[in-house]
């Protein structure tokens, strides 16, 4: 898992523009918290806001406006 403490940032490279979202899960898979974000053509990095979040494991799912999904341990120190 990729570890954090306030926020981590996701870089992506989209061929087209279209709204995505992002869901942060607990190990239950219940979603902790979720967002909307716009992807641009071209290099995209987005900041994600942990601060809020108790220590632990979760899982960052993020699907596009294509329907194509990455999942992403990420570990809240």
């Amino acid at each position: 898992p990729s570890p954090a403490t306030d926020y981590i940032t996701l870089q992506i490279d989209e061929a087209t523009e279209g709204d995505s979202k992002i869901d942060i899960m607990d190990i239950t898979g219940k979603i902790v918290k979720q967002e909307k974000r716009a992807l641009y053509n071209g290099f995209n990095e987005l900041n994600i806001d942990i601060e809020s979040l108790t220590a632990g494991l979760y899982i960052l799912k993020i699907t596009d406006f294509k329907n194509r999904k990455a999942n992403i341990k990420i570990s809240k120190l």
